[in-house]
């Protein structure tokens, strides 16, 4: 997390990419909303390489995919409340989609940080 605020401090990760991101999951949700969970799973699939090429490039697209994530489904009044369904289902899916070591550990600073 701290390098995330990092880069966005100093202009590394700007906000058409955090927008960019927030974009791509939109499209993700709305599109998996109310499908199975193989649905999930499988839509998960290439978001990482997306997310690369759409927000700024391999590295930069790998913190944004997992902080906007959060973003995208936080509200500042209910918090996460409001998404359980959805975030034990985005979860699993970015459990079980084939993301980089790199991917799944921003995942969990963003888990950390939203949900502590």
């Amino acid at each position: 997390m701290i390098n995330f605020l990092d880069d966005v401090k100093h202009g590394r990760i700007q906000a058409v990419e955090m927008t960019a991101g927030l974009k791509l999951w939109d499209e993700y949700f709305s599109k998996v909303r109310g499908g199975s969970q193989d649905f999930w799973n499988d839509e998960a699939k290439h978001l990482q390489r997306r997310f690369e090429l759409g927000c700024g490039g391999q590295w930069t697209g790998q913190e944004v995919m997992a902080f906007t994530a959060y973003a995208y489904l936080y509200d500042t009044g209910d918090g996460l409340s409001e998404v359980q369904k959805d975030l034990g289902n985005w979860k699993t899916a970015m459990s079980k989609a084939s993301l980089s070591v790199e991917v799944k550990g921003h995942i969990r600073s963003a888990t950390r940080m939203y949900e502590d």
